[in-house]
């Protein structure tokens, strides 16, 4: 039996499918209880005998974090560090998901799990100390540190695509980014090898955002048989007023969990051709 808390977000859409061909699970988003209620986490690992808890709930949004900082800490830190708290009395392996933005994103480097956490925004700085709260309760977990993911449904790819006034893109920027699909099936791969620790996971290779979403566009036009051309607007850096205090460089080492799952991650631009291939008609 397997929990999974966090039941509407775009990734536990994905990996739900994935779980139930293999196992019982019991899965919740916020309206059915919270992961702040430490009598309902009780109560739920003692009903259900679960032999894992999937951290699926959370606050992503960089920018919502900024402007909601008392609930960000509240979902991505102290409700981590009550979900371990459980899982530790209940012999519950825990994987939670965390983020790449407890990097600083200052050295134009693919970082890896060995480098310092020097997170630089909301988001960033309450998701490190969720792991903090995990590690300290000493309960067995799997902490996966993903960048931004996209799928079927709202993310930062529709985000910009459908801006008709133009998104502002920073000049510079390196993103990682990572499909729903590959990311179901990292949680999947990492409870069939019960692997252990703090890992980055990312489709393989950093993009310039520029390139990132001119493929975009390209693979829009190609898959929906329309002339689409979504445009940007270049910023630079230093002029880019946002609350959310953007990372610059946000390029993942990955090879750690490949060595550990014995897999090869796919390229960008291969999960970006499938995801379009798919899902055009939802950008």
């Amino acid at each position: 039996m397997i929990i999974l808390s966090g039941s509407d977000s775009l990734l536990a859409q994905s990996v739900l499918p994935l779980l139930r061909e293999k196992t019982k699970v019991f899965a919740f988003d916020r309206t059915r209880g919270s992961i702040n209620d430490s009598n309902f986490l009780t109560k739920l690992a003692e009903e259900t005998k679960a032999s894992i808890f999937i951290n699926c709930d959370e606050m992503n949004n960089a920018e919502e974090c900024a402007y909601k900082r008392e609930e960000a800490y509240s979902i991505n830190s102290f409700a981590a560090g009550e979900i371990a708290k459980v899982c530790k009395n209940f012999n519950i392996k825990l994987i939670h998901i965390s983020s790449s933005f407890v990097y600083s994103g200052i050295e134009n480097i693919p970082y890896s799990e060995s480098d310092a956490a020097d997170p630089q925004n909301v988001m960033g700085d309450s998701k490190l100390f969720g792991e903090k709260k995990i590690i300290e309760s000493g309960c067995d977990h799997v902490i996966l540190r993903f960048p931004q993911i996209y799928g079927k449904g709202n993310s930062f790819i529709t985000d910009v695509l459908r801006d008709s006034s133009g998104s502002r893109l920073i000049k510079g920027q390196i993103i990682s980014s990572l499909y729903s699909k590959d990311a179901a099936s990292i949680i999947g791969s990492a409870i069939d090898k019960n692997i252990s620790g703090i890992y980055n996971a990312s489709n393989s290779g950093g993009s310039d955002i520029f390139e990132f979403f001119n493929y975009c566009n390209k693979l829009l036009e190609k898959h929906s048989g329309k002339n689409i051309i979504v445009k940007f607007t270049p910023v630079d850096y230093a002029d880019f007023l946002s609350a959310s205090e953007p990372i610059l460089y946000n390029n993942l080492n990955i090879s750690k969990i490949e060595t550990a799952l014995g897999i090869k991650l796919r390229s960008w631009q291969e999960a970006l051709e499938e995801y379009m291939k798919d899902y055009h008609q939802f950008v």
